[in-house]
């Protein structure tokens, strides 16, 4: 003989009680294992242990919800750690190639050249000394411009075009 099945009571807001874990499982197709987790995560029950079909549906809506904003904004994430692991592997290969020189190096080399410039140019007053002794101001001038931008020229890699003379006019007094 089949079982009768009992009616369920609906108060004035149209809720559905729901006896028990079993029927509500049957009811929503979900494994014990979800049902408990679900639980956990806060999904209403009432204080005598039985569930209110509607409350629960409305807490599994918002549960969807939540879900589904967050796999968004997870997937921003994603997006930014994917093309993060690209550059990287795009400059791993940049290196393999050659065309990526180690931080490292770069500042080594920066350093050696400012040093040869500091060099450079300490050594100036030693050679520049014999061949300015007894010159004008204005000779002298011009010579120590010409030779602190030979200095600059060659570790700059760039020729300094020379400057054009102007003519100063005489002032009639």
């Amino acid at each position: 003989m089949a079982k009768k099945k009992k009616s369920v009571p609906r108060g004035q807001n149209e809720s559905l009680i729901v006896r028990s874990k079993t029927a509500l499982r049957r009811m929503l197709r979900i494994s014990d294992k979800t049902l408990g987790d679900w639980i956990a995560r806060g999904m209403p029950v009432r204080p005598d242990g039985t569930f209110d079909f509607v409350e629960v549906a409305r807490w599994r809506i918002h549960e969807a919800i939540d879900a589904a904003s967050r796999k968004q904004k997870g997937s921003d994430g994603e997006d930014r750690y994917r093309k993060a692991k690209a550059e990287i592997e795009e400059m791993k290969l940049a290196s393999m190639r050659g065309e990526l020189v180690p931080r490292d190096d770069v500042e080594a080399a920066n350093v050696a050249k400012v040093l040869a410039v500091k060099r450079a140019l300490l050594a100036l007053p030693k050679q520049l000394a014999p061949a300015l002794a007894g010159r004008e101001a204005r000779e002298i001038q011009a010579y120590l411009t010409t030779r602190i931008e030979d200095v600059v020229a060659r570790f700059s890699g760039v020729a300094i075009a020379p400057k054009k003379k102007r003519r100063r006019s005489k002032k009639k007094r």
